[in-house]
């Protein structure tokens, strides 16, 4: 079955928040698999439940709906507050858990807070919380 301009929403079983928005151009349902065209999944902030904290975007994948995962082969976009990433094939089980990019990944970290700052011993400590300029 061919499906138009494909949505679907996850919700958090104990709190009833929204955790991720599933969309797709086209999708082509076979059995438990959906296969989408033009996807975007906006993750959700389990804070509130309404704000989207990062968005995937890639031409084409494939949604898992008894698993509640998505992969797909093709060229992926991550944007998050201050964060780009992009790769070639991607995967997330249980989606909005982790996503991990398969290859040619490229960060892009937009802030001019540093990552990393001295601590004790000299050593270099990850900072932890970052002010805006």
């Amino acid at each position: 079955m061919v499906v138009k301009n494909f949505k679907t929403a996850e919700y958090n079983e104990k709190n009833n928040r929204l955790e991720y928005v599933l969309s797709g151009k086209n999708a082509r349902t076979e059995g438990i698999r959906v296969n989408l065209q033009d996807v975007k999944l906006e993750l959700i902030d389990e804070k509130d439940g309404k704000t989207v904290k990062a968005v995937v975007t890639s031409p084409e994948a494939v949604y898992d709906r008894a698993r509640k995962s998505i992969s797909g082969d093709t060229r992926v976009t991550l944007k998050a507050d201050n964060v780009v990433a992009e790769g070639i094939g991607f995967d997330a089980g249980g989606i909005g858990q982790n996503i991990h990019i398969r290859r040619d990944v490229k960060v892009v970290v937009n802030s001019s807070a540093p990552l990393f700052q001295k601590g004790a011993g000299g050593l270099d400590q990850q900072q932890t919380e970052r002010k805006a300029p």
